[in-house]
């Protein structure tokens, strides 16, 4: 095995590992207050969804708990791709909501319409 596939092994390992506990210690998932007192139609997509990742204390402990895990597996070559699989799921689902989301706006590569609570389209109408 090259050097350069056990460093990115361990790296990845290593945060994994550290965004495992930081979720367990509530350095992650949690909203600051300030964010908390103002309106939604303010309130970015970041903190959006840092607040819906965070609403299940037992969602984020799983979470962690399979970050922990799978980073661990990751140290050892022969589970490594176990370790892989693992964190594919979590990696998939969770990061790039949490990462790529919030910033297509910011970097203008998303042309949608820009609803706020204001705004009658992002109203839910009943059906008669």
């Amino acid at each position: 095995m090259s050097r350069g596939v056990r460093v990115a092994r361990w790296l990845a390992a290593v945060v994994m590992i550290a965004y495992g506990f930081a979720k367990l210690t509530g350095s992650q998932f949690t909203v600051l207050d300030s964010e908390l007192t103002r309106p939604m139609g303010e309130v970015s997509g970041f903190w959006l969804t840092w607040y819906y990742f965070g609403f299940s204390s037992i969602y984020g402990t799983i979470i962690a708990l399979v970050e922990i895990g799978g980073g661990l597996l990751l140290i050892w070559p022969r589970t490594s791709l176990l370790g892989a699989l693992v964190l594919l799921p979590v990696v998939g689902k969770h990061h790039p909501d949490r990462h790529l989301l919030p910033c297509r706006r910011s970097a203008g590569l998303d042309n949608g319409p820009d609803l706020s609570i204001d705004d009658p389209a992002a109203r839910v109408v009943p059906r008669g």
